[in-house]
């Protein structure tokens, strides 16, 4: 990955530890990776061994840990992510939608991250970049 854009299949938490151009463009970055860090223990104190969910916590531990301040123990509902780049200043949170079904295990796996705009400053700049289609 050369640019901040992702392109369909790719991995957000991979983005988040490998793509530089993202990683400049995130404000918040190290409150990102830290919160991030912390869903990714949880999900794998719920999963079990998970080599993916695994590996990207290694990855993450070692980021974090480089970090100067001190990491908050409490998990938030949301995480805040601050972008800024070619002009734009957009302010979103996340949410994690995780799929369950009584005896389908294929399904507990499957989660789904959405992205909001948190101001309304973010929500004209969607808006302007993505129109609807009628």
């Amino acid at each position: 990955m050369t640019s901040a854009q992702l392109q369909l299949g790719d991995s957000l938490i991979d983005a988040l530890c490998t793509n530089e151009a993202l990683r400049g463009a995130l404000v918040n970055l190290e409150e990102v990776e830290a919160l991030t860090l912390m869903r990714l223990r949880s999900e794998l104190a719920h999963l079990g061994k998970a080599p993916v969910l695994h590996q990207a916590v290694q990855r993450l531990q070692r980021r974090v840990a480089a970090h100067c301040r001190p990491v908050s123990e409490e998990m938030p509902a949301v995480i805040p992510t601050h972008y800024r780049f070619n002009g734009l200043d957009l302010k979103l949170f996340s949410t994690l939608t995780q799929f369950t079904s009584t005896g389908d295990l294929a399904m507990s796996e499957l989660r789904l991250e959405m992205m909001f705009p948190a101001d309304s400053a973010t929500k004209q700049a969607l808006l302007t970049l993505f129109p609807t289609v009628d």
